[in-house]
């Protein structure tokens, strides 16, 4: 156990760097079809998957997690597992089909009456998935999980590229999700041994519902604090004002959620492995914490700084109107892959109540602020100061059930300051930078900026932790072998 927190730093950070890969092939994708598409072609896609999603969340049953977290051994569990996960595929894909017509008028968009239905496949397709990927995270096999993992984003990329290319309508996207579904179900078979077998035990599925009641309600308040704020831009602002808020939703949280997503991941695991030991599980949170604060600073504070360059550079001219609330929802994410981290912690000890209790709390939030956004007929800037803040709702709260929980909840915020201190430096540096360098626009002048900020900011930290005696990221590089001349 004395090396757990070293293997915990270096498998999030190997399992971050296969899942960059894996959302790189994402992050081209959205920019190839920014390029090819128009912002309603994407806001006409964002609703259907909101009221796919929507389905999805509402019959969620929390059995990966209760799987993790389970002890004793779990082959019994499996069989049961995997058949209420086809009835709930097959239950959603029927009743978003038949749905279609109501969510049209809803949103008072008729065309995405035929997407829907298409759309609804992809649930079937994912119920019939092998219940035994989840096994990878238990057994902390990410090197699986994340190969399992690249085969259904890697070809959801190509043919949704390739139908893009041909077509130029939502239609790429649409049957790019599908084709997606289909494969990762049969490699699902491919990557892990367990095929289902006809059987169903009552008493484990007792067992299995108990534990993921609380995780139910946390999906439903979760998808309201998730996806309120979208369902309000497509209802009440329009489809294309969809599509230009989820693009900088989706630039934003994806460099900084998915890494406290990963490393989340990889921690819940371990956590439930300490659950019994409160000094190191605390000592490990903290440590893991902190990690993930340093990762997520110096993404936060470029897409604040450099926005206006990487979204003419990178999207182009008709997805400027990102510009104005991509610093905005920058911040949210932030504060939103920090609460992930506590999350990853409460699932792996059973707390799943404080999950549910948090995401009540950020719904609320963001219901509250979307309110007062139509009171006074608010635009896009407003909408995402609501979203801004039902996150820091969650830190926030977080924070004071971890108090409750296990006290030294000070030396958990305290441990943010390296990466503050450091992300300060990087800050007058872009700053000092970008005003040198974009005299002369290009996207030369931005990786040039990037770079050397990148190199002040891993200096600052390394630094402090030769000066302060912490080894979160020095120890991270003797175990990838990196040569640091401060490191001695």
């Amino acid at each position: 156990m004395s090396n757990l927190a070293s293997k915990i730093i270096g498998g999030s950070f190997w399992v971050s760097v296969f899942r960059v890969i894996q959302k790189a092939f994402g992050a081209v994708k959205q920019i190839i079809l920014a390029r090819l598409l128009f912002p309603e072609d994407f806001g006409l896609f964002g609703i259907a998957s909101l009221m796919l999603l929507a389905f999805e969340v509402l019959t969620r049953t929390g059995f990966d997690d209760a799987l993790i977290h389970i002890q004793e051994k779990i082959e019994g569990y499996l069989h049961t597992s995997y058949w209420i996960q086809v009835l709930r595929g097959a239950l959603i894909g029927l009743i978003v089909y038949i749905g279609a017509p109501t969510i049209a008028v809803f949103f008072n968009e008729p065309r995405v009456v035929p997407i829907v239905q298409v759309l609804a496949l992809t649930q079937v397709l994912k119920g019939f998935r092998s219940i035994g990927v989840v096994l990878f995270r238990k057994e902390m096999d990410f090197r699986n999980e994340s190969i399992f993992l690249f085969t259904g984003v890697m070809t959801n990329f190509i043919v949704t590229v390739i139908l893009a290319f041909l077509w130029q309508d939502v239609w790429a996207l649409v049957w790019g999700n599908v084709a997606g579904e289909a494969v990762m179900l049969i490699t699902s078979f491919y990557f892990h041994p367990y095929r289902p077998k006809i059987s169903f035990n009552w008493q484990k599925a007792k067992g299995l519902f108990k534990y993921g009641v609380w995780l139910l309600g946390a999906g439903v308040v979760s998808y309201i604090s998730l996806q309120a704020d979208n369902i309000f831009v497509g209802k009440i602002i329009g489809t294309s004002a969809l599509g230009v808020y989820q693009m900088a939703y989706f630039v934003a949280n994806l460099p900084t959620t998915e890494i406290a997503k990963q490393i989340g991941k990889v921690v819940q695991s371990s956590y439930a492995e300490l659950q019994h030991n409160t000094e190191l599980l605390q000592k490990n949170y903290k440590k893991t914490f902190a990690a993930i604060s340093i990762f997520l600073m110096p993404l936060i504070i470029w897409l604040i700084l450099l926005n206006n360059e990487l979204i003419l550079i990178v999207l182009g001219e008709k997805w400027t109107e990102i510009i104005p609330i991509l610093p905005i929802i920058a911040v949210g994410a932030f504060f939103r892959g920090l609460g992930a981290s506590t999350a990853s912690l409460f699932k792996a000890i059973g707390f799943t109540s404080n999950v549910f209790r948090v995401e009540a709390l950020r719904a609320v939030t963001l219901l509250l602020g979307l309110f007062f956004c139509s009171l006074y007929e608010a635009g896009l800037i407003y909408v995402s100061l609501a979203y801004v803040l039902s996150t820091i709702s969650l830190f926030i709260y977080y924070m004071l059930l971890y108090r409750r929980k296990f006290h030294g909840v000070a030396s958990v915020i305290f441990s943010l300051w390296p990466a503050l201190v450091s992300g300060l430096v990087l800050t007058v540096v872009t700053l000092i930078l970008s005003a040198f360098f974009f005299e002369y626009n290009g996207i030369l002048n931005v990786i040039v900026t990037v770079s050397l900020g990148f190199g002040v900011y891993i200096t600052t930290l390394v630094v402090i932790e030769k000066i302060t005696g912490r080894t979160i990221l020095i120890s991270l590089f003797k175990k990838l072998g990196v040569k640091i001349p401060l490191i001695t």
